[in-house]
C-alpha cells in the first residue's frame, strides 16, 4: 500500500524523512510535498512504532482525504500471528507506580481482575492510554510488581515490540527487557 514515488525530488525528500512524522508533516504543509503526506498517511496506516508513529486508521484516512486520495474504507486486517511478550519494566518509582495504577484502572474497567488465567485487558485500551491508538489487537494478561522499581508484564499481541515502544513513548526513562514466545 505504500504509495510514494521515490524517483521524484519530492519522493526523495519524503523518503529521507520517512521515520520522522514531524518532518513529513512540515514537508507536506510548508512545501506542499504530497509524497510526504502519502508517507505520513501510510506510516499512520501501517504503524512505524519504533520511530514513534502508532497505527491510527482515522488519522491516516484524514490525511488521504485531505490530499484527495480515496483509499476507500481503509480497514487493515492483520494476519493473526499472536506472540507472548514478557516485559521486565524498570524505572523510577513514580513511573512504575503510574503504570501499575493505569493497568489497575484498565483491569477494573475492561479486564478480568478475578480470573486466574489472566487479566485480559484489551490491547486497544492499553495502547489508547499509552499512545492514543486503538488499532491494536491482543490482551495484557499478567502484571506482577517485582519491587518498587520493576514490573513484569505479560501480553499477547501480533508484534510484541509495539508494546515496548508504547511504554517507552509514554515513559521515556524506563528500561525494558523483552522476551518473546510464539503461541
Amino acid at each position: 500500500m505504500i504509495s510514494v514515488d521515490i524517483r521524484t525530488p519530492e519522493g526523495i525528500a519524503a523518503y529521507k524523512a520517512y521515520h520522522d512524522p514531524e518532518k513529513l508533516y512540515k514537508l507536506w504543509k510548508e512545501e506542499n510535498n504530497l509524497e510526504a503526506a502519502r508517507f505520513l498517511g501510510d506510516s499512520y496506516f501501517f504503524g512505524d512504532e519504533k520511530y514513534g508513529t502508532f497505527k491510527d486508521y482515522k488519522k491516516a484516512k484524514e490525511i488521504y482525504t485531505e490530499i484527495g486520495e480515496d483509499k476507500g474504507n481503509i480497514i487493515y486486517e492483520e494476519e493473526e500471528d499472536p506472540h507472548t511478550g514478557i516485559y521486565s519494566i524498570s524505572g523510577p518509582i513514580e513511573n512504575i507506580k503510574k503504570i501499575k495504577e493505569l493497568i489497575d484502572r484498565l483491569v477494573d474497567r475492561y479486564g478480568m481482575g478475578d480470573n486466574e488465567f489472566g487479566l485480559y485487558v484489551p490491547m486497544a485500551a492499553l495502547m489508547k492510554a499509552l499512545v492514543g491508538s486503538i488499532n491494536y489487537d491482543g490482551n495484557l494478561l499478567y502484571m506482577d510488581q517485582l519491587n518498587d522499581t520493576t514490573l513484569k508484564i505479560t501480553a499477547e499481541l501480533n508484534k510484541p515490540e509495539v508494546l515496548k515502544y508504547a511504554f517507552l513513548k509514554a515513559f521515556p526513562d524506563l528500561s525494558i527487557e523483552m522476551e518473546v514466545e510464539s503461541i
